[in-house]
């Protein structure tokens, strides 16, 4: 009261208890560390975005690219050889992809099953064409000896 004066001093009195601090601080200064508060805020809210960007890329990377990429090798392997035509796809975590690899492995299996079928039928197949071929050679020659015995009949009948 004494320093400022009774309109400064909010008209107290000598002895009156008051509940506030008053600090002056330059109005520069007061944005400055504003400005300094923004910019540690800011960066600490980037590193911690870039750390769950980061987390958040290793768990889409292991839990969903990893176990894609294990079905798309299989897959185009067994599409590229017929001998690996029935083979299973290694089951992943996740329901998901048990139910796409059990599909898979399913398909694979019963394509398998078929092309066994089908070769087991080209062969039967095969073997009644070259019986059916044996057959009409055997008619092919019957018929060509009888036919020249019909010639030399007839060249006999001639002379």
């Amino acid at each position: 009261m004494r320093l400022y004066g009774p309109e400064r001093s909010f008209h107290r009195k000598i002895g009156d208890i008051i509940h506030t601090i008053s600090l002056r601080i330059p109005l520069s200064a007061a944005y400055a560390e504003g400005y300094r508060t923004t910019v540690r805020l800011s960066i600490l809210l980037a590193v911690v975005l870039a750390l769950l960007f980061g987390v958040q890329f290793f768990l889409y990377r292991r839990f969903l690219i990893s176990p894609l990429g294990v079905i798309r090798d299989k897959a185009l392997a067994i599409a590229g050889s017929k001998e690996q035509l029935g083979e299973k796809i290694p089951v992943s975590a996740g329901r998901e992809f048990k139910e796409l690899a059990d599909a898979f492995n399913e398909m694979s299996q019963k394509l398998r099953i078929s092309m066994d079928r089908l070769e087991d039928r080209v062969v039967e197949r095969t073997l009644e064409l070259n019986a059916s071929n044996a057959e009409l050679k055997r008619e092919i020659t019957e018929r060509e000896q009888a036919e020249e015995k019909i010639q030399a009949s007839l060249r006999e009948k001639e002379v």
